[in-house]
């Protein structure tokens, strides 16, 4: 099993206290036209499990161009194949902002959100937000507001308050409902994230779960599922571990 860094647990525990009330602020994303038609596409990815025994998989995406310093990917989609058997992974590009308590996020830790918000990169009203402590529970909590002066249509914002402690949470941007990328919350910083649509990423391991810190370099048996005007792939998953893609 990952040996999973729980920072603080104090604090860990005072944040998860209130983690149940904080998920309730996901909403629908508010779409129109194209975007909105995009965000309900559905997409799927076939894993047959070819080989003689049981794996988690999962999948994750690639981040290309000039990351946030100590932006990790997660574990986005993952669920155990037993050998000689097929899994099914389903989701859509509807975005959200998210935040855990982690404390200092490194790899091999879980990322498990405290609070989600829809988020849409091309709408510069639902294109940035802002987290800070809240005073009365003593938890984080996303806030809408301006993060940054200038925000581009493509990237999704999330300004740190000051009151946000150093090292004790981390934030990110999630996709169809699960975190896909995070990097450590630091008071009175903007983070930008650029959604990563397309670049995808299956691989096999004997324990990684949903949520999992990962560092990729370090991820043998994977490979690209590249949907090129497609929305339905399939990977298999060789006795021999390597990889056959196909749509």
């Amino acid at each position: 099993m990952p040996s999973h860094h729980h920072g603080s647990e104090l604090s860990r525990r005072r944040f998860l206290a209130g983690s149940a009330a904080c998920a309730g602020a996901l909403a629908g994303p508010s779409l129109i036209g194209a975007r909105q038609a995009a965000a309900a596409t559905q997409y799927s990815l076939t894993v047959v499990n070819d080989s003689n025994e049981g794996w988690d998989f999962f999948l994750f995406q690639e981040y290309v161009g000039v990351a946030a310093a100590g932006l990790k990917p997660l574990a986005w989609l993952a669920k155990y194949v037993a050998e000689q058997n097929i899994g099914h992974f389903s989701w859509d590009l509807g975005y959200s902002f998210v935040w855990a308590p982690t404390g200092p996020l490194v790899v091999g830790g879980t990322f498990t959100a405290g609070e989600r918000v829809a988020a849409d990169p091309f709408s510069l009203a639902q294109n940035q937000i802002r987290l800070g402590m809240d005073t009365q529970s003593g938890w984080p909590k996303f806030l809408h507001g301006s993060a940054t002066t200038n925000p581009q249509q493509g990237s999704l914002y999330i300004r740190q308050l000051a009151s946000v402690p150093a090292d004790t949470i981390s934030i990110g941007i999630g996709q169809s409902g699960s975190p896909v990328f995070a990097v450590q919350a630091q008071p009175s910083t903007t983070t930008q994230f650029t959604p990563q649509n397309g670049r995808y990423v299956v691989a096999a391991s004997a324990s990684t779960g949903l949520g999992d810190v990962l560092a990729p370099d370090e991820i043998v048996e994977r490979a690209a599922v590249p949907f090129d005007g497609t929305f339905a792939m399939q990977a298999v998953f060789n006795q021999n571990h390597t990889w056959t893609v196909t749509d």
